[in-house]
């Protein structure tokens, strides 16, 4: 392998570097020319799962000194970053407790975690193309003035109501974004219209509030924002469970999933609803799904979360009463009219 041109083995490996960080790690340990020729593309793939704060540190760390020690041009760039985060290990820490993730590292309060994560997102913003942000909880200031250049891929865990990407007067945050997956159910037009300007693909997940059904169809106007917009995907949150199947909770579910399918009737941009999941996912599942949805997107096994049948395809019903597969969640009374 070491009689191979530098440029070859640099193509190869940033091919085969696509699981996270596992295969980038393993060929620095083979030798030294490898773990040379490898340096460029180390981060070029990289998940981050559990939230400990010794962990986010030592990548912090290990990105920074491997940036500085790079000739200019030459440095070492994350392109696809999965990111989960959780302020509560920050809590844990700093209490006094006895963790392993406390033994391993100083403890830290969660301003400064939630600093270190704002500073990681920074230092990876130059050439990032695709990203997974899952906090828990989501801080305001998290992404506030971070300024995402090349990303073409967002899918963000927060809603809308805290998020802060800075002023609408301001640069847009995401000038090259094409694709944004909102986890939260939640999508302010203006706040994106404004940093997402280039926007093709929307989906929104867990939608559940009659607050954005006006933005959604804003969305629909021949003179609207993202005049580029080619699909939407809105995935409704699940039915209230069995404790909560009645009164206000039931009644508000029940009439936010008619309104939705009315509001979103067939015109400008071709709109897919989902059926809600029934079975309530674990959050460390949670996590894991999308984990694993991310990485066969990045490697090009699977299309993500963009690729859904056209039996939910809005305009395939011109009728404003839902379809059957959302019949178990909607009033009687509307099915029968």
């Amino acid at each position: 392998m070491e009689f191979l041109a530098v440029e070859l083995l640099t193509s190869i490996f940033s091919l085969a570097c696509t699981d996270g960080g596992r295969t980038a790690c393993s060929l620095s340990l083979v030798c030294k020319h490898i773990r040379e020729v490898a340096r460029p593309i180390r981060f070029n793939v990289v998940a981050l799962t559990g939230g400990a704060p010794h962990k986010l540190q030592a990548f912090f760390d290990d990105l920074e000194r491997e940036s500085n020690s790079f000739r200019a041009g030459t440095t070492s760039r994350v392109r696809h970053l999965f990111l989960h985060t959780d302020l509560s290990k920050a809590r844990t820490q700093n209490s006094g407790g006895s963790s392993k993730d406390a033994r391993q590292s100083e403890a830290m309060t969660p301003a400064q975690y939630s600093d270190l994560v704002t500073s990681i997102l920074q230092a990876v913003s130059p050439h990032l193309e695709t990203l997974v942000l899952l906090p828990y909880p989501y801080s305001p200031s998290m992404l506030e003035g971070v300024i995402f250049p090349c990303l073409r891929e967002l899918a963000l865990q927060t809603s809308d109501r805290h998020l802060d990407l800075g002023p609408t007067d301001s640069s847009p945050a995401y000038p090259s974004l094409r694709r944004l997956h909102l986890l939260s159910g939640g999508f302010n037009v203006d706040l994106w219209a404004h940093h997402s300007p280039s926007l093709t693909h929307l989906r929104i997940s867990n939608f559940s509030d009659h607050v954005y059904l006006d933005g959604l169809m804003h969305l629909q106007d021949p003179e609207g924002p993202f005049p580029e917009l080619e699909k939407i995907i809105i995935h409704p949150i699940p039915p209230p469970p069995p404790r909560w199947c009645h009164g206000a909770p039931l009644v508000r579910y029940r009439l936010m999933i008619p309104a939705l399918w009315a509001s979103q009737a067939p015109t400008r941009v071709p709109v897919y609803i989902l059926p809600p999941n029934v079975e309530k996912r674990e959050y460390t599942r949670y996590i894991q799904d999308h984990r694993q949805e991310w990485g066969d997107y990045v490697e090009g096994r699977r299309p993500g979360c963009w690729d859904v049948s056209e039996d939910y395809a809005r305009g395939n019903v011109k009728s404003n009463i839902p379809p059957l597969y959302l019949a178990p969640w909607i009033k009687p009374a509307i099915i029968e009219e």
